[in-house]
C-alpha cells in the first residue's frame, strides 16, 4: 500500500513513553529527542536520547541491520529502506 510504513509509529502527547524511556528532561519539564529501536518481540535494541535530534538515519538503519544479525526476530527485509521496493 502506498504511504504505508512497515513499522508502527508512535504518537505520544501526553510524553508517557518518553518518559518510560528517559526521553525527557525532568528538571525542564521537556521533551527530548528520541531514536528507539525496539525488535519484534518489544525488545529494545538501541536508543540515541539527546537535546539535538539524531540525524543520521543511515547509521540507524545499518545499525539496527547489525543487531539483526546476532538476534535474528524479523525478516530482516523489514530492515531495509522504503525506497528498497518493500510492500
Amino acid at each position: 500500500t502506498p504511504g504505508k510504513m512497515p513499522f508502527p509509529l508512535l504518537s505520544d502527547q501526553a510524553r508517557v513513553s518518553f518518559k518510560t524511556y528517559r526521553c525527557h528532561d525532568d528538571f525542564e519539564d521537556l521533551p527530548l529527542h528520541g531514536l528507539v529501536l525496539v525488535d519484534a518481540r518489544g525488545k529494545l535494541r538501541w536508543i540515541d536520547i539527546s537535546y539535538e535530534p539524531f540525524m543520521d538515519a543511515d547509521f540507524a538503519l545499518k545499525e539496527f541491520q547489525r543487531l539483526l544479525q546476532f538476534h535474528p526476530v524479523v525478516d530482516p527485509k523489514m530492515a531495509l529502506p522504503v525506497s528498497a521496493g518493500i510492500p
